[in-house]
């Protein structure tokens, strides 16, 4: 089966691209968002564009002109379709959109500004001041963070790219605008004095020291890299300030709508795989989710999904271009070929892609599911089994040959009527269990490699794992010197209240001064404190970590000082990893099962004996019997664990540390699965 998502970014690969320069533009200008010191100087742009005489209007009145129920809805209509993962970056353009009401397809911003927003109320600014602060604050907020680069084997990006490019040249042509003013000296000139005014607007997102801040800053000094994206940056430039660019923005990303919401049904499929395949089956909400999966898997491989992205390109044909053509497309009639034969080439593609590929079994086989009928089972299934016999080479050989081959004698007419139905009963779980946990796309690796290209432009990066156990292991190797009188006496002193840290340094020096004044005997006092505080820690670091919910002792308290404690964290964490894996429970399924392979931990054995019973279809206990072999085994668990408690609960405190919620509850649900199949015995 091909991955259905890829499938729809190859329908979409000939309608991006039948635009010449516009998937070009996206990715550059993409790439120029990658660096902090771009979005920086692009809000300084902005600022530099709005202070230019006329470019940004306030015009104050009683109340709105009649226009404006016009421009409202274009206004709504670039709303809709913006695409966004963040509520903030939809709720900044909506704060945009609140002051820039004016027409947007002027070039110049204007701000009608009511005189009264209602009885006993204000006007809405009081000067054009504040009105152009309001615009210049929410405008650098949304323009300043931009977009992921959008790349054809990139599914996730492309539709916040292009929404975000649509909107920017739509509203006001203003993207072209800002763009353009970076070119000139005004931009430049203002740039080094907007700088702070654009930092703290972005503040919210940006955070001092980051690396990646560093390494643009680097980069910038670099004669070659300012160069080749002060050239990307023209183009970009010059092909948004194009007279018809915007049109071109709105056709393709009006046009690409229906195969955005496929993808993005497709991504919430492989959600549910995920959340299933970590629950598994003994979840209470797991029946729920196979469910939903299944509906999903039978919608897109009955043909549903191309018919509803079809019927979507008819209604563009029908309203949709339409609404584009009220919003300011006005195209020609060569335009109107244009987009007309690009649709029908779209449709054609999905219809192929999606619905003619799915004919063949073994995607024809799972419409048996649907059938109720004993009689009518047995005849579409008769249908199939005369086309296996005829051609068996047209049924894959993994899964149609042999389902058919193993039903194909119990479904014949010379059996019972008990028999079929027992037939049918059976293959029709065999196909509903497969349509439940059987994907539709290998959208995992593009969801990975979608955000790590995300986790690249971000302003703060998320820590990998391997990064994690690098900072573990320096903080194990980290040299911790050992408390001394001077550490307590400075702590008395200081304790007082809090200190500025010009406050903190001049106390500092003088208390210096008066530790070296004075004498051993005077010392004494703070070395005896210090010496039992080191004892206190000593002890601390053979302990594991206290886990939540778990009282600290004393010594954690109030005696021991925090600082010092943190210290020894990374170092009490091998404790912990000691205790959970010398824990006596982690053997025992090692010692009931005899799997050949060995294990250390109890929860991969479960798993592997929910898998296998499921896989057996041994649920039933063999009828309910237990051998006194596994009735022992129940037992064990049950008296070292105690039941109905699971795992976490039977497991020392300590040992928790290592686990997570999810993992704690997963450990639950599968031994509440042990227990209630009494732990059957394995061939």
């Amino acid at each position: 089966m091909k991955c259905t998502v890829h499938q729809l970014a190859l329908v979409r690969k000939p309608a991006v691209l039948s635009i010449d320069k516009y998937w070009t533009t996206l990715v550059r200008l993409g790439h120029l968002y990658e660096t902090y010191s771009f979005r920086r100087a692009l809000g300084a742009a902005l600022i530099s564009l709005l202070q230019r005489e006329g470019q940004f209007i306030r015009i104050p009145v009683s109340e709105f002109p009649a226009e404006m129920k016009t421009w409202t809805a274009r206004c709504e209509w670039l709303l809709r379709d913006f695409v966004s993962t963040s509520k903030n970056t939809k709720m900044s353009l909506n704060d945009v959109f609140k002051v820039g009401n004016g027409d947007s397809t002027q070039p110049v911003i204007t701000h009608w500004c009511l005189s009264s927003k209602g009885p006993g109320k204000g006007p809405c600014c009081n000067s054009d001041e504040e009105a152009l602060l309001k615009f210049i604050s929410h405008a650098v907020h949304f323009f300043g963070k931009g977009f992921d680069t959008p790349l054809l084997y990139r599914l996730k990006h492309f539709g916040p790219a292009s929404s975000f490019v649509k909107t920017g040249t739509c509203y006001f042509n203003l993207l072209p605008q800002i763009l353009k003013e970076m070119d000139t000296i005004a931009a430049r000139e203002s740039q080094q004095e907007a700088g702070q005014f654009v930092d703290s607007i972005l503040a919210d997102n940006v955070q001092d020291g980051d690396w990646q801040h560093v390494l643009a800053d680097a980069l910038d000094h670099d004669k070659n890299f300012v160069l080749q994206n002060g050239a990307r940056r023209r183009m970009v430039a010059d092909e948004l300030n194009k007279p018809n660019f915007y049109k071109s923005s709105m056709t393709i990303d009006s046009i690409i709508g229906p195969m955005e919401y496929g993808i993005n049904f497709l991504f919430g499929h492989t959600k549910l795989l995920h959340d299933l395949s970590y629950l598994g089956r003994c979840h209470s909400e797991s029946e729920q989710l196979q469910e939903k999966a299944r509906c999903i898997f039978f919608h897109v491989i009955f043909g549903n999904l191309g018919g509803d992205l079809i019927k979507r390109y008819v209604t563009f044909l029908d309203t949709g271009l339409l609404e584009c053509i009220k919003m300011g497309l006005s195209p020609s009639c060569s335009q109107l070929n244009t987009i007309f034969n690009v649709v029908l080439v779209i449709m054609s593609d999905i219809c192929r892609r999606l619905q003619q590929v799915f004919d063949v079994p073994p995607f024809t086989l799972f419409k048996l599911c649907e059938i109720s009928d004993t009689g009518d089972f047995v005849k579409a299934f008769s249908d199939l089994d005369v086309r296996f016999q005829t051609c068996a080479q047209c049924f894959d050989f993994e899964f149609s040959s042999e389902l058919m081959a193993h039903f194909a004698v119990r479904l014949q007419s010379n059996h019972s009527a008990e028999s079929q139905e027992a037939a049918k009963l059976e293959m029709q779980t065999i196909l509903r269990d497969v349509a439940a946990w059987c994907p539709v796309s290998s959208d995992l690796v593009e969801v990975k490699n979608g955000q790590e290209q995300r986790n690249k432009r971000s302003h703060t990066t998320r820590e990998s794992e391997l990064e994690k156990q690098q900072r573990i292991g320096k903080a194990k190797q980290r040299k911790i010197r050992s408390v001394c009188g001077w550490n307590v006496f400075q702590r008395e002193a200081l304790s007082d209240k809090a200190h500025s840290k010009g406050e903190y340094t001049a106390k500092v020096r003088a208390l210096s001064a008066k530790w070296r004044a004075m004498s051993k005997d005077e010392k004494a006092e703070y070395d005896i404190k210090a010496a039992h505080q080191q004892s206190l820690l000593d002890s601390l670091e053979a302990r594991p970590l206290p886990v939540k919910g778990q009282p600290a002792s004393d010594s954690e308290g109030e005696q021991t000082w925090r600082n010092a404690k943190k210290k020894r964290s990374a170092k009490r964490l091998d404790v912990n990893a000691e205790a959970f894996e010398q824990y006596a429970v982690w053997d025992w399924p090692t010692r009931s099962f005899e799997f050949g392979v060995p294990q250390t931990r109890a929860r991969l054995y479960v798993l592997m004996v929910d898998a296998s019973l499921m896989d057996r279809g041994e649920l039933s206990a063999m009828d309910g019997t237990v051998s006194s072999q596994s009735q022992k085994i129940v037992d064990s668990w049950k008296k070292e664990l105690g039941v109905g408690r699971g795992y976490t609960s039977g497991l020392p405190a300590e040992s928790l540390g290592l686990l997570n919620k999810r993992e704690r509850d997963n450990l639950d649900v599968q031994y509440q699965f042990l227990m209630a199949t009494q732990i059957v015995n394995f061939r």
